[in-house]
């Protein structure tokens, strides 16, 4: 083959096997791989923007040690002329079909007529997303242009949303007017896991002056859309991951309950006067 894009997984196994047979091998990993990349909010372990030259997390035991194992079989190849390596590493990919959207977690709130929505540390979170369009076309170029070949590669939206403001485009592109109530992670825990995740922001520089890329799509209108689809297209039951969170609202409203009765008796905790 020409080109082979392995997205799937089991990458080193791929690689093997398509040893001599294609030109260029495009190998999809993913941010996990850097060394601090997991940790929860309000960490800030991790220095931002993370540029491709990380630290990775070779020694981790479990997916994100085999990552690095991936990555480094692929360029060993390339070292061998086996084919022309391309590493992509994925963010939190987001928009129709995408498997794993953060963005359910709002947009059924929203369907069900929740008056308001707790968010964890206020939404201040800045996690590294990107609109599936935009990171397709950064493996169209991985793919295409010659200048990628032996390089690994970030990829995701140039710019990045707070977890707050991707939840308040989603109420706002679906006509909803919900309360969000900032309170502490530890207290929410599951209820929007996007703005549970510790801030990380990928450096875009090396994609854009190695192979010119920009996003075809701005966040900001990529996250409306991504609403409107997942409103007229609500997953089933068992068609979309842990990553949408969890819906217990009888829960939600005691904490809310708490939240409000703690913040009236202490109003200057809360920013009050």
């Amino acid at each position: 083959w020409d080109v082979a894009v392995c997205t799937y997984g089991k990458l080193r196994m791929l690689a093997t096997q398509l040893a001599f047979k294609t030109q260029r091998f495009v190998g999809i990993t993913g941010q996990p791989v850097y060394r601090g990349a997991a940790r929860r909010t309000p960490d800030g372990g991790i220095a931002l923007p993370v540029p491709e030259w990380s630290p990775r997390q070779s020694e981790s035991a479990g997916y994100t040690g085999k990552v690095a194992e991936g990555e480094d079989q692929l360029f060993a190849q390339h070292g061998r002329g086996e084919f022309e390596a391309v590493i992509v590493r994925y963010p939190g990919v987001y928009g129709p079909r995408a498997p794993i959207n953060h963005e359910w977690a709002v947009v059924k709130r929203v369907i069900d007529r929740r008056p308001f929505m707790l968010m964890p540390h206020d939404g201040m979170s800045y996690f590294q997303r990107g609109y599936a369009e935009n990171v397709a076309w950064l493996v169209f170029l991985a793919a295409t242009r010659p200048e990628a070949a032996g390089h690994a590669f970030n990829s995701g939206d140039e710019r990045v949303l707070s977890a707050r403001r991707v939840a308040e485009l989603i109420a706002d592109e679906l006509g909803w007017p919900m309360e969000f109530i900032g309170i502490p992670a530890q207290y929410v825990s599951g209820v929007f896991p996007l703005a549970e995740k510790a801030p990380l922001i990928l450096d875009m520089s090396k994609a854009r002056t190695l192979l010119g890329y920009r996003d075809r799509v701005d966040p900001e209108p990529a996250t409306r859309e991504t609403a409107r689809w997942l409103s007229d297209h609500p997953p089933a039951d068992g068609e979309i991951t842990s990553a949408a969170g969890t819906f217990d609202y009888a829960s939600e409203d005691r904490v809310a309950a708490m939240w409000r009765e703690a913040t009236a008796a202490f109003p200057l905790a809360s920013g009050g006067k």
